[in-house]
């Protein structure tokens, strides 16, 4: 009998343990929705912050290559944009009732990991993405753009050998009308 009594005292008080823990599980996971937003919003603001210096300085020394290097700016504000997209996920999977201790620490995993991640890819991205404008604004041929000079062409009579243009010894426009000359765009007649 005394043993039932204390198995009943005992259960009694985990289960007054347990519903007092879940009162906080809330708590943590809606840290792991504001941890994921404001790390990557961090990451973000560096990111843009740090390549945005490298832009500026690309518009003093070469202002005709300024839109070619904004191309980290925004990829630094999509890191923002991951991170709210993971805040909204996390808040709105929190229920109103029955959020257990469990569910409150995946989420703040989830936080974490979507934050600091965000944080040091916008790290990354400042500190990479400002080194390679102003190499860009220093050695202009570093940015390669694909649909302007493809380097290999399919033969017109549809056989798989490729045609390579020689680049050696030849300026960028000189390749510009090499591309555009070995293009083969078919004509459409109205």
């Amino acid at each position: 009998m005394y043993k039932q009594i204390t198995y009943i005292a005992v259960a009694a008080m985990l289960a007054s343990t347990v519903a007092a823990e879940d009162e906080t599980a809330p708590f943590f996971g809606f840290m792991g929705a504001a941890i994921a937003l404001v790390f990557s919003c961090m990451g973000a603001a560096y990111g843009t912050a740090k390549s945005g210096v490298g832009v500026a300085s690309m518009g003093v020394m070469r202002p005709d290559l300024v839109m070619k290097s904004i191309v980290p700016v925004i990829m630094a504000g999509v890191l923002g944009i991951y991170g709210l997209v993971i805040a909204v996920i996390i808040s709105t999977g929190i229920p109103d009732t029955g959020y257990c201790m469990f569910g409150g620490y995946a989420h703040l995993a989830s936080g974490l990991s979507c934050g600091l991640s965000g944080l040091a890819a916008g790290m990354a991205i400042g500190i990479v993405g400002d080194a390679g404008v102003r190499a860009n604004a220093q050695q202009p041929r570093l940015y390669v753009v694909a649909a302007r000079h493809p380097q290999r062409q399919l033969h017109k009579r549809g056989s798989s050998q490729l045609d390579y243009p020689v680049v050696r010894n030849r300026t960028w426009e000189e390749l510009d009308q090499v591309s555009l000359a070995t293009r083969r765009i078919p004509c459409r007649n109205p």
